[in-house]
């Protein structure tokens, strides 16, 4: 159950901290938004259906224990490396996205 609770509240809450924290709905028109808030969940989508589609293996080699284990703390560091990102950096939540979308369906 707090799988699926991490995972709506990242869903939900990202576009607001993409926009505000990290200011990457800026765009030069302001009627436009910046294709950064779409790009961003698409990864970690992605992501997550690809990895998905060999979870049955996974789970067979380390077991659900040990994947859930290592899921939960490569998420939260993702979460701690985000509560610390600036403005300035915004380009490593490329990446963030790409290890929460692999690791939060383990």
């Amino acid at each position: 159950m707090s799988v699926r609770m991490y995972t709506n509240l990242f869903g939900t809450l990202l576009p607001f901290y993409l926009t505000d924290v990290l200011d990457m709905g800026a765009s030069s028109d302001e009627d436009q938004v910046s294709y950064n808030i779409a790009l961003v969940p698409v990864l970690a989508y992605a992501a997550s259906v690809a990895v998905s589609t060999q979870l049955n293996k996974f789970y067979q080699i380390f077991g659900r224990k040990k994947a859930l284990f290592v899921g939960t703390a490569i998420c939260l560091v993702c979460l701690g490396i985000m509560a610390f990102l600036q403005a300035s950096a915004n380009w490593a939540m490329y990446i963030i996205a790409l290890f929460i979308g692999i690791f939060h369906y383990i």
